[in-house]
């Protein structure tokens, strides 16, 4: 239900080749399915220009409502720094 009532949803993950969880890839699967619009942001390389691209993508989508997924601290160390 949070894909379906999102306007976009935005995928968190630490690296680009992580491991995805089931929950992050049914999420992944639901978007594609329901022909929502996705971003998978990968935090490795620079969080500071990561979270200029998320803002930047916000704002040029004009996104009111988004579903952010990924994976669980417990999952992902360091995810949530």
């Amino acid at each position: 239900m949070n894909i379906l009532d999102a306007d976009r949803t935005l995928v968190i993950l630490l690296s680009q080749t992580p491991k995805l969880d089931d929950g992050i890839k049914l999420t992944i699967k639901f978007a594609e399915i329901l022909k929502k619009l996705l971003k998978i942001i990968f935090l490795e390389s620079n969080v500071y220009s990561s979270a200029e691209e998320v803002i930047f993508w916000i704002y040029e989508n004009k996104i009111k409502c988004i579903n952010v997924a990924g994976p669980r601290e417990s999952d992902c160390l360091r995810i949530y720094l």
